[in-house]
């Protein structure tokens, strides 16, 4: 007689708290985008899908205005799309600081993004849009003004406003939670990309003497925490990015 899930699962708790984990993990619209851009395995398969439109002759294109568009993807590019839940191929290798980010916020990878201009609603690629930030509708008669794709679950759409509000929308009353990090994605690059020391980059973000050590100072082992914990968000979200590729 064989034995039932949870008696394998009680058997083996490793395997269950991965399992567990892996069901758990939420990852914000940007977060995704950011995973993707930094996982070394999307990089590999967007320089073959590259390879594989090139010699199809193929490309891939958005058609029409941003509330009724139509995504035309090549053979290529759908083998891209499909693996990595993408509606249109992203790529990775475009300039990653953060203020260039109405790529990311596209509505081809983002449940809310600003409007384009009506001059840009017959064909958009996604290599004009580099440069088009400021020429994007962000603000009408002093509103914000945001489309939003409702096609995606609520809590990503709640997740990608929060994105947005941070950047336009009056900041809190109150601190936000001291574990969390704006931009884990710089701490990602700086360890992972340039081989820097996780205390040296505490050090350079919350500016703190180079002789100042985590053991006899209370506030820079509390910020050492904080990078540390917030490289290994970066990390873990990159391998459930990978985790998910068929």
């Amino acid at each position: 007689m064989h034995p039932d899930k949870p008696e394998i699962l009680a058997r083996f708790p490793r395997l269950h708290q991965d399992l567990y984990r892996r069901r758990r993990m939420k990852i914000s619209p940007f977060d995704r985008i950011q995973a993707l851009r930094h996982s070394e395995k999307y990089r590999a398969d967007y320089r073959r899908y590259e390879k594989e439109r090139q010699k199809d002759g193929e490309q891939d294109v958005i058609i029409g205005r941003p509330w009724e568009s139509h995504i035309k993807l090549s053979k290529a590019g759908r083998w891209l799309c499909q693996n990595y839940k993408l509606r249109y191929p992203l790529n990775p290798f475009l300039q990653v600081q953060e203020e260039t980010k109405d790529f990311e916020y596209s509505f081809a990878h983002n449940p809310v993004s600003f409007l384009d201009p009506p001059e840009k609603w017959k064909t958009r690629r996604t290599h004009s849009w580099r440069d088009s930030e400021q020429k994007q509708v962000t603000h009408v008669n002093g509103k914000l003004v945001l489309m939003i794709d409702t096609s995606y679950p609520v809590d990503f759409i709640k997740q990608a406003l929060n994105h947005f509000l941070r950047k336009w929308g009056k900041p809190p009353s109150e601190r936000l939670r001291e574990d969390t990090l704006d931009d884990i994605w710089h701490i990602y690059r700086e360890h992972k990309w340039r081989g820097k020391p996780l205390l040296q980059i505490t050090r350079d973000l919350f500016s703190f003497a180079p002789d100042q050590h985590p053991t006899y100072n209370p506030d820079l082992e509390a910020r050492y925490k904080q990078v540390i914990r917030a490289f290994k968000k970066a990390s873990s979200a990159i391998k459930h990015i990978e985790e998910q590729v068929p």
